[in-house]
């Protein structure tokens, strides 16, 4: 308080105004700016600053602070959305793997199923060679194969015909649909008949 005091008692109040701001000194002006002028004019300077140029620099900087924050919400956004496709291509191959192996189960069970047939067949067909001459067991070996190759046929074309059915469109394939699934069906039953 003391130094305020004391730096007001040295300032000549009364020639406070008799300098000149700009250009030469006048006659009767003193030849520089005191320190108050200076320190005014940087209050005013820094007045003026913050007047025009400071509401401009905190708008710029809340714009950029509101950027910056829709720019985090977008990109928590796009990680959260990240994150669901990954959990979802993750439960797909899960699926995916566990069908695949539904598939290999049943291909495996049906392949089992169909091999005892034809080794049934086949147990039969030794019983009953055992019992006949050479030529009537060649005659019966030429029909066992005859018939076993017919059964497996109509069934694989049985199967292929269910099969094809759901899964061809004919408008898509008409060279299959020319003459029809069902007289090709017919055609090959009737020649093996």
């Amino acid at each position: 308080m003391n130094w305020m005091l004391a730096l007001a008692s040295n300032i000549n109040w009364l020639d406070l105004f008799n300098y000149p701001h700009f250009g030469k000194p006048a006659p009767g002006q003193f030849a520089g700016p005191p320190l108050v002028f200076v320190l005014l004019d940087f209050a005013l300077f820094l007045y003026l600053c913050h007047r025009f140029i400071g509401r401009a620099l905190v708008k710029m900087a809340r714009e950029e602070n509101r950027k910056f924050q829709e720019e985090v919400a977008e990109a928590i956004a796009k990680e959260t959305e990240a994150d669901r496709i990954e959990t979802a291509a993750r439960e797909l191959e899960t699926t995916m793997d566990q069908r695949r192996q539904a598939i290999a189960d049943q291909v495996r069970h049906e392949s089992g199923i169909e091999r005892e047939q034809i080794l049934g067949k086949a147990r039969t067909y030794q019983g009953m060679r055992k019992n006949e001459t050479l030529k009537q067991v060649l005659i019966k070996r030429d029909m066992m194969i005859r018939q076993i190759r017919d059964e497996l046929l109509i069934e694989s074309l049985t199967h292929l015909k269910a099969d094809v059915a759901g899964k061809i469109d004919p408008a898509a394939s008409p060279y299959l649909f020319q003459k029809g699934l069902d007289s090709t069906f017919q055609a090959t039953t009737h020649h093996e008949s």
